[in-house]
């Protein structure tokens, strides 16, 4: 099936959900950080890039997220600060990494931000897509919804259950922390690429977990083998279902059942809309009219796909995403001030994703 790609319209955002509780991060001036995230969330990166370093404008309530890796410094989502202030503090941003001798880059953004840097002179490479789903609206009945009921009846029949994280008062329990890191350890394990990655792709379900929702699927003999993280998008009115974690052995559908179990309960809350998070290189493309875009960078980027799937299983992130019948999808985007900027971007990405190299892939 072809997804319908939709791009986002211009207008005002969704009133952002309450959150309780205070930011399990060491990160300085947690408070603050969050306290923009909260007002200001609109990319699913965002959460977890605040425990990065914090660019911040005299002036501008708010900052950007971003990570030094060599001559690089790579601006980690859209920045926490109003959509109106967004271009000053860009501005900025390069001017004090040009200073500083560096590149500056950003990404993932959204395809709202970059409508907002190419008048800046940014160049937009589409990364891939993310697919939103409308909750209020959302039902995946029909021939559509065919593998999803699959999945969902399968995991039925194989005595899986369903739940909500357990909470000691506002905490996370430490029995379920400890199920989840093993679950987790088990995972890491049977990975194509078997080394962790860092940076934004770091697992790091926890960080900032006061104003994250958990689940978890169990067994018919009660072990975990599905833990999915979500984490809030205050500026959408939504979540982001960031990080699930299936066990090798888990029984067919779990995945797909925790999923579809999560995005109702968060329907429940009141929450407006959801995101599955990116698909990388995904199929098809279409571009975003009012990024600036290289076509030329985008084909040069799409051609490793075949070489990177040895290590990324790109079609099947889609089809699993897609069996829940996305609203629309969004286009990612890497920002960079120059197109003879890429050498200098790819290495700083290297560095930053994979510390020890290429080699450390195996």
């Amino acid at each position: 099936m072809l997804t319908r790609f939709r791009q986002p319209q211009s207008q005002a955002l969704l009133p952002a959900p309450a959150f309780q509780g205070r930011p399990a991060c060491p990160a300085p001036n947690a408070e603050v950080r969050w306290q923009w995230h909260q007002q200001f969330g609109y990319n699913p990166s965002s959460l977890g890039a605040l425990s990065a370093e914090i660019f911040e404008q005299l002036g501008i309530a708010g900052g950007l997220p971003y990570h030094a890796a060599g001559r690089v410094w790579i601006g980690t989502g859209d920045p926490l600060c109003e959509p109106e202030e967004q271009t000053e503090l860009l501005r900025a941003f390069v001017a004090q990494a040009r200073r500083a001798g560096k590149v500056a880059i950003l990404l993932p953004v959204t395809a709202r931000l970059a409508a907002v840097a190419a008048p800046l002179g940014f160049t937009a490479v589409c990364l891939g897509a993310t697919p939103y789903l409308e909750l209020q609206s959302w039902s995946p009945a029909g021939n559509s919804g065919k593998m999803l009921r699959g999945n969902l009846n399968a995991a039925r029949r194989l005595g899986v259950k369903l739940e909500s994280a357990p909470l000691d008062g506002t905490e996370l329990t430490p029995a379920f922390r400890a199920e989840c890191a093993a679950l987790m350890g088990a995972w890491q394990t049977s990975r194509r690429a078997g080394t962790p990655l860092s940076w934004v792709f770091e697992l790091d379900p926890f960080g900032w977990s006061a104003g994250k929702r958990y689940f978890l699927a169990r067994d018919a003999g009660g072990q975990a083998v599905v833990f999915l993280a979500a984490s809030p998008l205050p500026a959408r009115g939504g979540w982001y279902l960031e990080d699930l974690i299936r066990h090798p052995n888990a029984p067919s559908g779990a995945a797909a059942a925790l999923t579809a179990y999560a995005l109702a309960q968060l329907r429940e809350s009141g929450a407006s809309l959801a995101t599955l998070g990116a698909v990388p290189l995904c199929l098809p493309r279409r571009p975003e009219p009012q990024a600036a875009s290289s076509a030329v960078l985008e084909t040069l980027l799409y051609a490793a796909r075949p070489l990177l799937s040895r290590w990324y299983n790109f079609d099947g992130l889609r089809q699993f995403k897609n069996q829940f019948r996305p609203s629309f999808w969004e286009n990612e985007y890497l920002l960079l001030p120059s197109k003879s900027a890429l050498p200098s971007a790819a290495l700083g990405l290297l560095r930053a994703t994979l510390p020890g190299g290429l080699r450390t892939l195996g």
